[in-house]
């Protein structure tokens, strides 16, 4: 029987290291974002773990927050270059993030990713204020360059 143990100690779960991490290495990208900083907001510890291990070569700064209204306060205190958030949270099912996050940074970009949506909700998430959406899986080898696209705008 195949178990998977999602609580994190001092080890990654197997599932985690065999899949995601050996089977998905990113590539050494050309990428350098010392100067970026990105703030990940999933209520999943797992997903913002995969994210993140996808940011390190790139060097970037990065947040990850579980909490959508915490993660709120962090956007009002820092100053993001990038914001990569699920937008449909155990408890807090609704969009009000993006407009929340609109309201404080009328130009930072934001990537919506989510697992569940219907077809109509992409056209709420754009309307709302996201740049970019993507279904998870993520496409985890192309990341950086979107992110890259994202972050260099100017």
């Amino acid at each position: 029987m195949f178990q998977f143990n999602r609580t994190w100690g001092t080890k990654c779960p197997v599932f985690f290291k065999t899949i995601i991490v050996d089977t998905l290495k990113p590539k050494a990208p050309n990428y350098n974002w010392t100067d970026k900083s990105i703030l990940i907001i999933d209520d999943d510890h797992l997903n913002c773990k995969v994210i993140a291990h996808f940011l390190d070569p790139t060097l970037c700064n990065y947040s990850c927050q579980v909490n959508p209204q915490k993660a709120i306060s962090l956007i009002k205190e820092n100053n993001f270059d990038l914001i990569f958030t699920e937008v449909l949270f155990r408890k807090y099912m609704n969009y009000d993030i993006l407009e929340q996050i609109r309201s404080i940074n009328k130009t930072i970009p934001i990537i919506v990713q989510t697992a569940y949506f219907f077809y109509y909700q992409r056209y709420m998430f754009f309307e709302r204020g996201a740049n970019a959406f993507f279904t998870k899986p993520l496409p985890f080898r192309q990341l950086p360059g979107i992110l890259n696209s994202y972050l260099y705008l100017d």
